[in-house]
């Protein structure tokens, strides 16, 4: 079985409300996580109702003011959640979150075979 994680950025929302998306088709808890060494960094973890966790963290790179710019890191993902990924990039787009020029995507493919 291939398995796959997904970096999606994104700007005009703020990690919280982008984490309440992500959670409102995941489940579980979302925990908002202080960096140990520079308290300034933060990121949000959502703790899905399966055990994995996805991430909403700060991505530099994006044109956009410091609150208004993300990146959602998926869990280790198979084939068989495509809807669930399909489901968090709608709710994530129905929120407000869009991209703009300085935008990207990121996928990761693990080919063990």
């Amino acid at each position: 079985m291939r398995t796959f994680g997904i970096e999606i950025e994104m700007v005009g929302k703020t990690h919280s409300m982008i984490a309440k998306a992500v959670h409102s088709v995941v489940g579980g808890k979302v925990e908002r996580v202080i960096d140990k060494e520079d308290d300034s960094l933060t990121h949000e973890d959502i703790h899905a109702s399966d055990g994995r966790v996805w991430r909403v963290e700060d991505d530099d790179s994006l044109h956009a003011p410091k609150h208004l710019r993300a990146e959602l890191v998926s869990p280790k993902l198979a084939e068989t959640d495509l809807g669930t990924l399909k489901k968090v990039v709608a709710a994530i787009a129905a929120g407000g979150a869009h991209t703009n020029p300085y935008c990207g995507v990121h996928v990761h493919i693990g080919a063990k075979d």
